[in-house]
């Protein structure tokens, strides 16, 4: 067992609690190392993680839904001020970047739905 997949301990950090919660690729095993068996073996285990992907791709919509809501939020102080501005700017960077992983998200979920593993 990699240090990657172990449950979280009662001394993790919030970070580290946040990190487990937030982001679901730690769960997953690499499929690009090894024989064609443990290859085999960690699709196997990535396809039966999968089922935990819908619960990663909410809560993503969720912080692009607040991400979103702050730009409105932001944008309803008008340009004038400029640390507002950067506050907007800022939350747009996020709100582009939360979209990007929910994509990732989505991707893997299909991948590993659909895709067939082959020796290639």
């Amino acid at each position: 067992m990699n240090s990657r997949s172990r449950p979280a301990s009662r001394n993790a950090s919030l970070c580290g609690l946040l990190y487990l919660y937030i982001w679901p690729f730690w769960m997953f095993k690499d499929v690009t190392f090894g024989t064609f068996m443990e290859r085999a073996a960690a699709f196997r285990h990535n396809q039966a993680r999968r089922v935990f992907l819908p619960r990663y791709m909410l809560r993503w919509i969720a912080v692009l839904v607040m991400l979103v809501e702050l730009i409105a939020l932001f944008e309803t102080f008008g340009p004038t001020n400029l640390v507002v501005v950067l506050l907007s700017t800022a939350a747009g960077i996020l709100t582009a970047w939360a979209a990007v992983v929910e994509m990732m998200i989505l991707a893997t979920y299909f991948c590993l739905t659909h895709w067939i593993f082959t020796d290639q």
